[in-house]
């Protein structure tokens, strides 16, 4: 059962994509009419409409900023940039860009912001999350990259025509019921089908909403990995075809907050151990292809959201992750193998991956993810019946004549030559529980650290 759900995920899921563009174009049509009742409708119950605009980051942007927050290539990520709303000053966190747009907000307690957007070409993953950007402290404004919950993901998300790729869906960001209502309200009546209507929930105990100097700002990140045609992820970065709006009441009622969340239990009772003795033989092949260079085997940290618990900054509470330990990777000689099970085979996962990171900036030098990974297994266990289930990966600074190989730049987005580094893993949403897959249920490989 587990491997029939992975194919269809990786086929795009069970329904057809729109690939014609003829609809595609119908349908934009029809969405803007659509749009623009909604906003005569907001003007009309007195709300007052500011747009925004979704933007996907560019991978090497944050090396000017203390930290890329482990960003990585295999995973693009949307954001909401809005300008400073009226009377409100900038501060130096406010990240703003050249056009006065930035992509930490601030809300008050009864507003909302709307996202109508066609989701993603077919991709391994996509998710919405918003976080508290930054907050107050005693010692002054601080980053909290704070997760405000579960997410809205591909395999829970409503859609208008009940597909995971290339349907219209909404998203609304709100703490208050009140609007959430008014919103939905005014969506459906412009021609939007509840069921594409999404409700980001902002609970009132997690977030300090409002305009003033102490409120929190708020950020979404829309992450989508892996789009498996390149063209088609081109044409969507470049333009999702979203309209982004902060509406909010030109009257103060007072706002109807939401509870604390509880959250998705993870675990499905599957297991990856029956694949032990295969993981066993692999590492033991590695060091007999390598047999006359030194290595050193690194630990492995496994991290994983509690299911009862708000967790860590900029956690994604449908990824279980793992790690290496720090070491260096210094000259062209130098190369790191990965191994380990491709969770998106056995059924376990949508999608995962492995990444390295420079600890300086908490860049990333390259990755390997689970489209990439059949077949490099085999260069090892050639003959071995559950090679395909597994993967064993190279990360150097130098690739010419090697396969199954990601090359690890000097400079940022990279690893310097005198800076220390870690492999880490993410394995992506469990397809039974609609949450990270349980750590206890998976296999967590191996690294191995060759310099000559």
């Amino acid at each position: 059962m587990r491997l029939v759900l992975a194919l269809l995920l990786a086929c795009g899921g069970p329904g057809t994509v729109r690939d014609s563009s003829v609809e595609t174009s119908t349908a934009a049509t029809v969405t803007s009419d659509r749009v623009a009742s909604f906003r005569r409708s907001l003007v009309g119950l007195d709300y007052s409409v500011v747009d925004g605009e979704l933007r996907f980051l560019d991978e090497a942007s944050c090396c000017a900023d203390v930290t890329c927050w482990k960003r990585t290539e295999s995973v693009d990520y949307g954001v909401y940039y809005f300008p400073l709303a009226e009377a409100e000053l900038p501060h130096p966190t406010s990240l703003l860009e050249a056009d006065g747009k930035g992509l930490a907000w601030r809300l008050d307690p009864n507003e909302a912001v709307v996202l109508i957007v066609r989701t993603p070409p077919r991709a391994k993953y996509f998710s919405f999350r918003s976080y508290v950007h930054d907050r107050q402290g005693a010692s002054g404004r601080a980053t909290a990259f704070a997760s405000l919950g579960d997410t809205l993901n591909l395999l829970l998300l409503g859609t208008e025509g009940g597909e995971a790729f290339e349907d219209t869906t909404v998203v609304i960001t709100t703490a208050d019921r009140q609007t959430a209502q008014d919103v939905t309200e005014l969506l459906v009546n412009a021609g939007f089908t509840q069921q594409s209507i999404n409700i980001d929930v902002l609970p009132g105990d997690l977030v300090n909403l409002g305009l003033n100097d102490e409120a929190d700002t708020i950020r979404m990140n829309f992450r989508v990995a892996a789009i498996l045609d390149e063209a088609e992820r081109a044409a969507y970065l470049a333009s999702p075809g979203a309209t982004l709006l902060r509406v909010s009441p030109n009257r103060f009622d007072a706002p109807i907050p939401y509870p604390h969340p509880d959250y998705r239990q993870p675990g499905n009772g599957g297991s990856e151990d029956y694949l032990l003795p295969a993981l066993d033989a692999l590492r033991s092949a590695i060091l007999e292809a390598h047999a006359d260079l030194t290595y050193l085997e690194s630990g492995i940290n496994i991290q994983e959201p509690d299911p009862n618990v708000d967790c860590w900054p900029g956690c994604n509470r449908d990824a279980t992750y793992s790690n290496t330990n720090q070491f260096n990777l210094f000259g062209d000689d130098d190369f790191l193998l990965v191994y380990g099970v491709n969770h998106e085979a056995t059924g376990m996962a949508t999608y995962a991956n492995a990444v390295i990171f420079g600890a300086a900036n908490d860049d990333s030098g390259g990755a390997v993810d689970s489209q990439m990974m059949p077949g490099s297994a085999r260069f090892y266990l050639p003959d071995h019946p559950d090679a395909d289930l597994l993967y064993a990966w190279r990360f150097a600074r130098n690739c010419i004549g090697q396969t199954y190989c990601t090359e690890v730049p000097y400079t940022c987005p990279g690893v310097d030559i005198d800076e220390r580094a870690s492999i880490h893993y993410r394995a992506y949403l469990d397809p039974f529980s609609f949450t990270h897959p349980l750590a206890s249920e998976l296999l967590v490989g191996g690294a191995l650290k060759y310099q000559p």
